[in-house]
Formats: structure tokens, sequence, C-alpha cells
């Protein structure tokens, strides 16, 4: 039963029993040395937490929002491709995980749902994220398509404008399914500020992007009036030997904060990590592996249990602190510390460190 989890890595556990060899794969690669994977999860384990003692912290709230829509805590459900190898009903099921917990469900083009399958799931706040596989007249037919379904805000992930082979490619262990290209349509690599605008104008619906890491183009992004910023490195799916998300998080919170949204993602396994990531200038995280690995051990009910179970870290997290909302997270909450271990997908969790379950 899903209620008899007493921690993550308890699902996790139960993912790599129950899963394929090249979906697990999949979930836990990252492209050619991984070392931006590895390094998503070192940059965290670098940072410690400053507490305070003597406050009161009977009364905790852990909620957060996402452009309006309240969430029991501020952890979203990130979009995620191949969905359907993790659970047969795929986003459909995370639909009804993140309905009975309380979140914005982010739906991707590549999960294997189109947007009407993924609207019609369970009431819960969603947003649509696609990749650009056709001409102006395409996106626009997309958007409306997302728009009439009744999807409340949509993304773009701009952090992928060609396909990366992950580690598990070269290895042998996973087939990416094909991306469309034609040189006469505007995919992926023609994506540019001026056609986001564009897009963004005719959605006529918040606009989330998605795969920012510096301040420059978080400056941009605040010229040009986007909804959100997602700072993200695709998971350490995309460019190799890039720096931890978390390490560019102060950089574009110093230009974007208050002036737009910031949602963040990259390692995000462990309360303390939300709260990392929220004393450093996000508004909410998102959630991508945790996600994958408890649809593949259960489905929704254990994709709600793992949520039940970060929810409890993170106020446990914030008890210790010294903070009863989240607002009050600040940069002083944290410090610069030496990692205590190897960085890897799974090294946050104390008894699979030294096993990466391969």
């Amino acid at each position: 039963m899903s209620t008899d989890y007493t921690s993550n890595q308890q699902i996790i556990e139960a993912a790599h029993k129950s899963l394929d060899q090249e979906i697990w794969d999949f979930i836990g690669g990252g492209t050619e040395s991984e070392t931006t994977l590895r390094r998503n999860r070192l940059a965290l384990d670098q940072i410690a937490l400053r507490p305070r003692m003597l406050r009161d912290v009977s009364d905790i709230d852990t909620g957060g929002t996402l452009l309006g829509h309240d969430l029991t805590i501020p952890a979203i459900l990130a979009p995620m491709g191949n969905m359907k190898k993790m659970h047969p009903a795929g986003a459909v099921e995370a639909a009804r995980a993140a309905a009975k917990f309380g979140t914005v469900q982010v739906i991707s083009s590549t999960s294997q749902t189109d947007p009407e399958e993924g609207a019609s799931a369970e009431e819960t706040n969603k947003f649509y994220q696609f990749y650009i596989q056709g001409d102006d007249e395409w996106v626009f037919d997309m958007l409306r398509r997302i728009k009439g379904c009744g999807y409340k805000a949509f993304s773009f992930c701009v952090d992928s404008a060609v396909m990366a082979p992950s580690a598990n490619v070269k290895l042998g262990r996973w087939i990416a399914p094909k991306h469309r290209t034609n040189p006469d349509r505007i995919n992926q690599d023609k994506l540019t500020w001026d056609r986001l605008e564009r897009y963004r104008d005719a959605a006529g619906l918040p606009l989330l992007v998605k795969g920012l890491t510096t301040a420059e183009d978080a400056e941009i992004a605040v010229a040009r009036g986007v909804d959100a910023i997602w700072v993200s490195n695709h998971g350490g799916r995309t460019l190799d030997h890039g720096r931890g998300t978390i390490e560019c998080l102060p950089e574009i919170a110093a230009v974007a904060k208050g002036k737009c949204e910031i949602v963040f993602d990259g390692g995000i396994l462990r309360g303390t990590d939300i709260a990392k990531a929220l004393a450093l200038g996000a508004d909410t995280v998102a959630i991508g592996k945790l996600q994958a690995w408890a649809l593949g051990a259960g489905g929704a009910e254990t994709l709600q249990r793992s949520l039940e179970i970060l929810a409890a870290e993170f106020r446990m997290t914030m008890a210790y602190l010294g903070v009863t909302k989240i607002q009050d997270l600040t940069p002083a909450y944290t410090a610069a510390a030496t990692a205590v271990g190897p960085a890897h997908e799974m090294s946050a969790f104390p008894g699979l460190a030294d096993n990466r379950l391969t």
C-alpha cells in the first residue's frame, strides 16, 4: 500500500523493481558525462542551513502560490517526457495525485499526452509546455487548443534548441523518441525572444520561460514582460558541464525577484532542498525525478504519498529554521558548506548514496 511508505527512498527502491531498465535509465540519466546532472545535486549539498532559535513555530503555513494558484507547498509537478513508460496512464495518472495533494501540474507535449487528454483529467490547475514542431500557424493552432482546453498558462522550454544525447543513449540502454525536424518549419532551433513574445501575445495566457540560468537572460525576460522565469538546466539533460541550478538562482533573483515569479528545478529531492531554493529567491520549485519514480512505483497514490512525505520534511525544516511562512525564508538562513559525499541523482538518500541502483 502507498500509505505504508515512510520515506521517498523506499519509493525509489520500489520504482527500481517495477520499471523497465530503459525508462529507469532515462529518468536518472543526464547528457554526456553527466557533469551538469551531478552538479545540480552537488550545488545543493554545498549549501548549509542556519537555524534561528527560541521562536514560536507552533503554527506553520507551508502554503504557496504560482501565478495566483494555491499550492499545498511551493512545489509543482514538472513537465516530463515519456510518462506512459512510467505508468500506463502517464500524465493523466499524475493529474490524480496533483488534484488530491493540491498543486499545479505542468504537462509536456513529450509526455505522450495531447492537450485535450491532459485537460480532461482530474480537476486541478494545469499548465501546458510544448516544443515547436511546425510553422507559425502550427504554433498558433497549438495555443488555441491549449487555451480552449482550459489550461491556465503555457511554457516554452528554451534550453533545448537541439537534441542532446544522454549518457544512457551512448551506452545503448535508451533509444530516444524521434524529434520531427523540417528545414521549412520553425523548430526549437529557430525560437527567439521576438517569436516568444509574439506567441505570448497571441495566446493571451501567462507565459513561463523554462531553461534560463543567467542574469543576462533574466533581464531580457523581465523586459519582455514574461510572467515567470523558470530556472532550469533540464535536469542536466542538455548542456554538459553547466552549473548546478541553485548556483544560478541568486543572480537571477537579483534582477527578477518581485518583477516576475521565479520557478526553480534541478535536483529537488528533500524538504531541505525546497527551503534552500526559496531562501535563495525561488517562489516555487518543480518536481521531476521524484514524480517519475513515484509513478513507476505505484501510480497516483504513491505520487501523492511522495508529495506528502516531501511536505512533512519541508514543514519540519521550516520549524527547525524558526520560520512560519515561506516568505520569511531569505539568504540569511543559508551558508556555504562542504559536501559530505559523492553527488548523483540519488545521493540525497543515505541508503542510496553509494549505490545508484544501475
